[in-house]
């Protein structure tokens, strides 16, 4: 009987709010079923936000015949995404940053990871898979970086290389964009404009190329084009793969050997709510700091926490 009630309650509710709608003016109607249609076309934000935070230690009494040194290690890496569309419109935003130190006893302190990514794209949509767009991106890092060797009296000496915004990178890009299926993208900027900044104006004595920016100056403009492409793929529910290649090449010298070469590769498994691992790998080829391609490699266990 209860349940008829209700029925019978929300049928009548029905039917009110029908001739109410019924009696609307012509010009109402056609608001509303403009902006359901708008609604249908429009994803407003879309965000996605992951951080982890992880820390290495290793003891060894005096005696410990198997060798070893005490150390400890700790790192944090941090990824944001802020998506919004509107009907053939797409702007796009994705953050990394990522920052770790390490201590070996009898050593100072020192890092093993350092990076600042930001990418921002506003793309409109010409077919199913192809997207014109404008991009800026920036690369750099956030503190000193050093190398490390003996002198003569076999003292271990610290030599800085880099430091906060030396080198950095910022590129704009304007070209066609790629996407297949949601887990894969490339893009092409056939026009791309990057400015590479030292603002340190003392690292040319160790580094003689000062990062391609001529000595004295704290920048440098290059006209080129830009290739990016990513993919970002759940390999399981809780095991995800996410690679990004990044090239300039400059018009001017334009070869194999004077493009920039950048690839990050970064895999991630879940083992608990708030534990996981990350093993992450950075390939980089830029003749302006190195003539041999360099590498880094970081494993981390750690508390991570994804609100997506």
């Amino acid at each position: 009987m209860k349940n008829l009630v209700y029925l019978l309650s929300f049928t009548c509710l029905l039917g009110i709010a029908s001739i109410g709608f019924a009696q609307a003016p012509l010009d109402t109607l056609n608001n509303v079923v403009n902006r359901n249609k708008l609604d249908a076309d429009t994803i407003y934000w879309k965000k996605s936000f992951s951080f982890g935070l992880n820390f290495n230690q290793a003891s060894f009494s005096e005696n410990w015949t198997g060798g070893g040194v005490n150390s400890y290690s700790i790192g944090s890496v941090l990824q944001a995404s802020l998506t919004r569309k509107y009907k053939k419109f797409l702007w796009e935003n994705d953050l990394q940053l990522m920052y770790g130190v390490l201590k070996n006893k009898n050593q100072s302190l020192r890092k093993n990871a350092d990076l600042m990514f930001f990418d921002t794209r506003l793309g409109y949509n010409l077919s199913k898979a192809w997207d014109v767009f404008g991009a800026v991106n920036l690369i750099s890092q956030f503190a000193e970086g050093f190398s490390y060797a003996n002198n003569t009296q076999g003292v271990e000496v610290a030599t800085r290389i880099s430091n906060f915004f030396s080198p950095a990178y910022i590129t704009e890009s304007f070209g066609l964009k790629y996407q297949p299926v949601p887990y894969f993208w490339a893009r092409l900027g056939a026009i791309a404009f990057r400015q590479t900044f030292v603002i340190d104006t003392t690292l040319y004595k160790s580094i003689p190329g000062n990062y391609g920016v001529p000595i004295g100056d704290q920048m440098v403009n290059q006209f080129g084009y830009q290739i990016i492409a990513e993919l970002n793929k759940d390999l399981a529910k809780n095991l995800n793969v996410k690679a990004r290649y990044l090239a300039f090449g400059p018009y001017e010298k334009m070869s194999l050997d004077n493009t920039y070469h950048r690839m990050d590769i970064n895999i991630s498994a879940k083992i608990t709510k708030f534990v996981a691992t990350s093993l992450q790998l950075t390939g980089l080829y830029d003749k302006t700091q190195d003539t041999d391609l360099q590498w880094s490699q970081v494993l981390a266990l750690g508390i991570a926490y994804k609100y997506k």
